[in-house]
């Protein structure tokens, strides 16, 4: 027997919410493949961040992700479908993973199975937290009962106001994964820089290179108040083992900015596959009043 709620929420595990915010909520997760030392793991499944970041120190080979499979999505979708009657999809940013692709074959291939359950694929244009912000709003809407429609208009305005900042301890992960070249790592490194990138719109930019961590949480501090002003908003913190540092950014967000239920998170396996430890950041976003 379904639920009274109408609406279930499927997406992919690069969302970084806590356990117990996506227990309490009818979201699905389709875990991201994750390969380390020519072993395949499922994200959130047989490895987590801790495990993760500590194999991570150790090895000497890079990462490398494969997306979400079709066949994920498909058992996820089923499982969607026993509690809800309509399904919402928000994956990743399409310039950023094949996930949004094996989502749309997914919903091809459940089509014989959930004849009369419509599955409805959004991109959220981003990922990481920043993605997790989006499923968080969205399943608190699913939760107070909202209609269809009124939960679709969420996910698109939400999706089109989230931004993800954060600021990197070492290039030296992305250089393993050819995302930098050997001429930027150098250059990087021996000026102790701590690279600060913006993630909008599926886009990722890099907006700073502050020396300090002290000057980097500043940075991200003064371009967060530019954009969000005195505005009520939301912000969730998410880090690559590095807790420390992402203390510092909560208390400095607490003491600046007029936030709402922020919380830390760890950035989940597939996040630190391509950034390595140390990356501390945050997604953030002005509250929709009209929610």
């Amino acid at each position: 027997m379904k639920s009274n709620h109408p609406v279930a929420i499927v997406t992919d595990s690069s969302i970084s919410l806590p356990h117990d915010l996506i227990e309490n909520h009818q979201v699905f997760v389709a875990p991201v493949q994750l390969i380390l030392n020519d072993i395949t793991y499922q994200d959130g499944v047989d490895i987590w961040p801790s495990e993760f970041y500590q194999l991570l120190r150790t090895s000497s080979a890079a990462p490398t992700t494969a997306g979400v499979s079709p066949l994920s999505f498909q058992n996820a979708f089923i499982g969607a479908n026993k509690v809800a009657s309509t399904i919402i999809c928000i994956t990743m940013a399409k310039e950023l993973s094949s996930t949004y692709q094996a989502a749309i074959m997914a919903v091809k291939q459940t089509k014989n199975i959930l004849k009369e359950t419509p599955i409805h694929i959004v991109d959220s244009r981003t990922a990481g937290i920043a993605q997790g912000l989006i499923v968080l709003e969205t399943a608190e809407a699913i939760k107070n009962g909202t209609s269809v429609e009124h939960i679709r208009q969420i996910v698109a305005n939400t999706s089109s106001k989230v931004k993800f900042i954060g600021f990197l301890n070492t290039l030296e992960y992305l250089r393993r994964s050819g995302r930098v070249s050997a001429s930027q790592w150098f250059f990087a490194s021996l000026i102790r820089t701590k690279p600060i990138l913006e993630l909008s719109s599926g886009i990722v930019l890099p907006v700073g290179r502050p020396r300090t961590t002290k000057h980097a949480i500043r940075s991200m501090i003064e371009r967060m108040k530019r954009q969000l002003g005195d505005s009520k908003c939301r912000i969730a913190i998410a880090h690559a083992d590095n807790f420390s540092d992402a203390s510092d950014l909560y208390q400095a967000i607490d003491s600046n900015l007029n936030h709402e239920n922020m919380f830390i998170t760890d950035f989940t396996p597939v996040i630190g596959a391509h950034t390595g430890p140390g990356l501390v950041g945050c997604a953030f976003f002005k509250y929709l009043q009209s929610t």
